[in-house]
């Protein structure tokens, strides 16, 4: 990055301060953590793309205080017991699926393992067997959990080098092909073609980095999903950097 992007990505890091709750992680605006593992990760995903040397670490930092108690490879959103989202049993593919991108970014390996070796004994499937029941505050109840996605599939063969499965890799990024024509919301698809470029390309994933340089409306996107105009669903400035993200990955300059 130039003086100036360096500049901006300093100023918006200081403007995430405004979004910190009691244990200093990211919350919404309206003080909620229910996305905290999901906000944290794309924050550390966007900084590594970015080429900030705070990442691993803050990124270190943060799932310690988020994991706190919890067995190695263990997930909850948000460390507030009182809260319905510090249940690990509650965490679903949206929360994971980037959290294992910006693991693999940071070059946190031991932690993929970790978590993988758990999600192996039950078939890949997510820890999302329960959720909160509405209006019945401390109460739960049960599901079916969520399945593996087919970008965090090949996120997990990319993580794990696991080079015997490279054909395989062709398939699965034509899921995040599709995805960059479709809403990006949070900007996962840009971890997860990171994660590509990282290791083991494909053409499929070059050609999905390509359809998201030429988006017009990508940047718009983002910035709709991180809006602050919900009323408390919006962290603009993780927004921009997440679009510096984009940009970088891209070779766009802005």
């Amino acid at each position: 990055m130039n003086e100036t992007e360096v500049l901006k990505v300093n100023n918006l890091i200081n403007e995430m301060n405004k979004y910190r709750g009691e244990y200093k992680l990211v919350v919404q605006k309206d003080g909620d953590g229910g996305d905290t593992l999901n906000r944290v990760a794309h924050f550390c995903g966007a900084l590594k793309i970015l080429d900030s040397n705070s990442s691993e670490p803050v990124l270190q930092l943060y799932l310690n205080r988020i994991c706190n108690g919890l067995p190695a490879g263990r997930y909850r959103r948000h460390p507030d017991t009182n809260k319905w989202y510090s249940n690990p049993d509650n965490v679903t593919r949206d929360q994971m699926s980037p959290t294992i991108a910006a693991l693999i970014l940071n070059g946190l390996t031991v932690k993929l393992k970790q978590h993988l070796r758990l999600r192996v004994r039950r078939g890949l499937l997510h820890f999302s067997t329960q959720d909160q029941v509405e209006g019945k505050p401390g109460a739960v109840k049960h599901k079916l959990p969520d399945l593996p996605g087919l970008p965090e599939l090949a996120n997990i063969i990319r993580g794990l080098n696991i080079r015997v499965l490279y054909p395989l890799l062709y398939v699965l990024d034509l899921a995040t092909l599709a995805s960059v024509g479709s809403d990006l919301r949070e900007g996962q698809v840009i971890l997860n073609l990171a994660v590509a470029e990282s290791n083991m390309s494909t053409f499929v994933s070059k050609w999905a980095i390509k359809k998201l340089k030429a988006k017009e409306t990508a940047a718009m996107e983002l910035r709709y999903y991180y809006r602050e105009s919900d009323g408390g669903n919006g962290i603009e400035p993780l927004g921009e950097l997440m679009i510096m993200a984009m940009n970088k990955l891209t070779g766009v300059s802005k």
